[in-house]
């Protein structure tokens, strides 16, 4: 599999209008100049330490009505991370 940095992809999704999901929750602290400069979205688990991914698909599952709706409404640039029960923390980036 290719790795692609994570510029690319942060500049890729912000041109498309995408949310990026993510499992790196340091992508913030790592890129937060790049964020800062584009309307993009961000979720990123709250950590990586999950062995099934299962969790977090079905935590993404059970936010997905309060994603959808920071997604179109929150102030953009915005980063969140979410935990397995379902818990999620928005941050705008600025």
């Amino acid at each position: 599999m290719k790795s692609i940095p994570d510029t690319e992809i942060i500049q890729f999704c912000h041109k498309h209008g995408w949310l990026l999901v993510t499992r790196d929750h340091e992508m913030k602290n790592m890129h937060h100049e790049e964020i800062r400069k584009t309307d993009i979205a961000i979720l990123a688990t709250a950590n990586n330490s999950a062995k099934d991914q299962d969790e977090w698909v079905a935590a993404i599952i059970n936010l997905k009505g309060r994603i959808l709706r920071e997604f179109k409404k929150h102030e953009r640039p915005w980063f969140a991370t979410f935990s397995r029960s379902a818990s999620l923390r928005i941050e705008t980036i600025k």
